[in-house]
Parts: C-alpha cells; structure tokens; sequence
C-alpha cells in the first residue's frame, strides 16, 4: 500500500483558481485505479475555506473521495502524535512537482563527454532533448514554449544525405559521410558521437575552451497551441537539418533565426543551442602501449630451455 498525495488545481482540473476549471479526466482515472489498488490518497491544494469545500464537492461528483484533505492520514497522526505540515505520502501528483532522479538523470544526460585519445578528440552527448518545453524563444511563429516532438530527430537523420559537424558554424571538422560522425535519436534525445583529429579544436579542448553545441532546422512542419494564460506552444513535428555547430569562440545564442541560400532558393534557417559544463580528459597518457620488447626477446630462450 502506497500514499498518493494529490493536488487539485492544474492537476485534477485545468487551472483556473479560484473557479475551477475543466477537468483532467485521465488523471482522474488514474487516482480512481490506484484507489482500487487499494492505496491511500490525500488531497493535497492551497485551497482553503469555501474554495477547499468546492473542490471537495467537485471531485465526489467525479468518483473521487479522499482518505484525508490538507492533511495526514488519522493513523500517521496517531503513530507521531501531531499533524505536521508537511504531508506525507510515497508520491506526489502535482503539476508543479519536480522530480529529483530526473533531474540529476537530466544533469547527466546533457552533459557533454570529451576525451582526448591517441586517434583524437572523443565527443559524445545530447545535442537535444525531445519532448520538453523549452524556454520561451524567438521563431517565425512569434514569441512560443516550444516542444520538439519525439521522433522528430529521427525523421530528419533519415531524410539527411549528410549532416556536417561545424566549428563555430564555419569550419567543417566531421560528417556522418565520413563516419567521423555519428548522430542517432535513441530513448532520450538526439545523441552524438564524433572523432575530431583537427589540432586547433583538440588544443581549445585541452585549454577547457569548448562551450557547447547546436543544431539547425529548416522546412519546420509544426502546430502551434494557443494559450489563455501563457505564451503560446509551438510543437515542432517535422525539419530538415544539415549540420551541428561545436562553440569554441562563439557563444551560442539559446534560439536565432537567419535566412540562407538553399538550392538557389531562400531558406529560413532556425538554430538551436545550449551551452554546456564540459570536462576534458586526457587518455593519452594510459593508452601508451606497454613494451613487451624484453619478454618477446626472453620467450625464445625459455623454449630452447624447455
């Protein structure tokens, strides 16, 4: 048996305080499954007074009763004593909650890998990851949130004959032709893997000077949502791409849009960036290879011996 605490406002119901507004019915019919299951639940909203009493009313003419409201469990109040303010439950349902192990999963998932190895400079990280807003930006829509959908990645490497990995936007250091690039959407995001042998980026590795990376997106099939209360949100379905940016000079700007000559065609070019903590190590040194010279040179002798 688990405790669920559960908020009311922009989780039972869209938010719409001190009205309530529509309701969410698969969220609420996904406490009535874990009521079944035979867990407790607890109501758990700012709401007081009259307010409390509506949302109460609202959620039994929807099926829902709770154990307890605004506050513990009886028999978590027997067991300490006191009704503590914080209320205590194995999860918490709530529009605003943040989830801590995504959040260091998150920390770990976008940090940028570089080592420096005897066939040069080893990246691998994601560039992007789909199906979370973003923060409000710029595009040819207007000011939007944006979410770039999952599978979008995918249906733009396989429409890609080639993508180039750039410096600073400029210089090309590696493509997937080469196989000096490798760019897949798994589970998580857009996840890239490259070998750069160029001197000048493995040196500005070494100095710690690598700031980041960026994608480009053009032909954008998206929908845009509107929104009473906050910037509208623009879900982005479909793009061509054809490069990756690695910043070293350049800090990379969040969000920017630029018009570019395409196949003599003008094409409106959206880039997106983030700039990230990136640690460097240097392998060079453990990859040395051991010199077996003095035990090749004795294996002879020990079967003349033998």
């Amino acid at each position: 048996m688990k405790v669920y605490a559960v908020d009311f406002d922009g989780t039972l119901c869209t938010n719409a305080y001190p009205k309530i507004g529509q309701p969410k019915y698969k969220i609420i019919d996904y406490i009535k499954e874990i009521q079944r299951q035979g867990n407790k639940t607890i109501l758990w909203t700012c709401r007081s007074g009259k307010q409390l009493e509506e949302a109460v009313v609202w959620c039994e003419e929807k099926g829902l009763e709770f154990d307890a409201v605004n506050e513990n469990l009886p028999e978590l109040i027997e067991k300490y004593g006191n009704d503590s303010r914080k209320i205590s439950a194995n999860q918490y349902i709530d529009d605003k909650s943040v989830n801590v192990e995504e959040i260091e999963k998150m920390k770990e998932v976008r940090g940028l890998k570089a080592e420096i190895r005897a066939d040069g400079l080893h990246i691998s990280g994601y560039v992007n990851v789909p199906g979370r807003e973003s923060r409000p930006v710029i595009t040819p829509r207007g000011r939007v949130v944006e979410i770039i959908e999952q599978r979008a990645f995918e249906k733009a490497l396989a429409k890609a004959e080639n993508i180039d990995l750039l410096v600073d936007h400029e210089r090309r250091v590696a493509s997937t032709n080469e196989g000096t690039l490798e760019l897949k959407e798994d589970a998580v995001g857009l996840r890239a893997h490259t070998v750069i042998t160029d001197e000048l980026v493995i040196d500005a590795a070494k100095k710690g000077k690598l700031r980041g990376w960026s994608f480009n997106m053009f032909k954008v099939k998206d929908e845009i949502e509107e929104r009473a209360d906050k910037l509208p949100l623009r879900r982005v379905k479909e793009f061509l791409m054809s490069e990756i940016t690695l910043a070293i000079n350049k800090l990379p700007v969040y969000s920017s849009t630029s018009i570019e000559i395409r196949a003599e065609e003008e094409e409106e070019m959206e880039q997106r960036a983030v700039i990230e903590e990136i640690q460097v190590i240097d392998r060079r040194e453990k990859e040395k290879k051991v010199d077996y010279s003095e035990l090749e040179n004795r294996v002879p002798k020990l079967m003349e011996e033998e």
